[in-house]
């Protein structure tokens, strides 16, 4: 990835190590579940999901072109699909800062 790249991990890594470690610093240990490989009777439902993203996608389009910032924000934020590569790094990263990961099936 470009940060990894500069030697940085990403700012949504940061963002999640930064929450466990406000954790870490008030005497809570956080353990990160993943999700495992692409399991079949998630077909649907991770269909679903996808359509959702796509749907709030439109509407945070639409909002901003109403010049409704914050209602764009907060569907642009929920329209965020998370990648493979993305919560592959999140781990690498969370494990190398010693936070405790469990991967389901």
């Amino acid at each position: 990835t470009p940060w990894t790249d500069r030697g940085e991990l990403p700012p949504y890594v940061e963002y999640c190590l930064n929450l466990a470690k406000m954790l870490q610093s008030h005497g809570v240990k956080p353990l990160l579940v993943f999700d495992g490989g692409q399991m079949p009777l998630k077909i649907e439902e991770n269909a679903k999901r996808s359509a959702s993203r796509k749907e709030r996608m439109a509407k945070a389009k639409a909002r901003y072109e109403k010049n409704d910032v914050e209602g764009a924000t907060q569907m642009f934020q929920q329209s965020v699909p998370v990648t493979a590569e993305m919560a592959r790094e999140l781990l690498v990263a969370s494990k190398l800062h010693g936070i405790e990961t469990i991967v389901a099936p």
